[in-house]
């Protein structure tokens, strides 16, 4: 028993890759072949098939990879804008905290009072909430 013949513009897998055959990607086909004659209609549709297949031009805009390279390109690029703005608005601010010890008692060696210089860096938190964002969106794109 034989299937009856399917020309390869009606066939179902011309249909499952019309858009790898003609759409905007680099595809790769291998047509294997039978040499025994009674596969030789077969072979002369599937020679036809790959022949006509050569013929198609793609054009592809870019790959899986070039979309990621690009996105971790933009991700960088928003980095270092926010990296820039964090430099511009830090600054470093210095404060006296005066500390009393409650269980202090006269006489003790200890002193009741405790003066301590404190420095801190302000002003460029939403920015730096915002840097931790990116660059933990970076390492998701890197897969890391």
């Amino acid at each position: 028993h034989q299937l009856p013949h399917v020309p390869y513009h009606d066939s179902k897998l011309t249909l499952l890759l019309k858009h790898a055959l003609g759409g905007p990607t680099l595809t790769s086909v291998v047509v294997t072949l039978r040499g025994e004659r009674e596969h030789a209609l077969e072979t002369i549709d599937s020679l036809r098939f790959a022949v006509a297949l050569s013929r198609l031009e793609n054009s592809p805009e870019h790959n899986h990879m070039d979309a990621a390279a690009e996105a971790v390109r933009e991700v960088d690029g928003r980095i270092a804008a926010v990296e820039e703005r964090i430099r511009r608005k830090e600054r470093w601010v210095t404060s006296l905290l005066v500390r009393h010890d409650p269980r202090h008692q006269r006489g003790e060696a200890t002193v009741a009072e405790e003066k301590v210089t404190r420095s801190e860096v302000v002003g460029a938190e939403e920015e730096r909430r915002e840097l931790e964002e990116l660059l933990a969106r970076r390492l998701l794109l890197l897969g890391r």
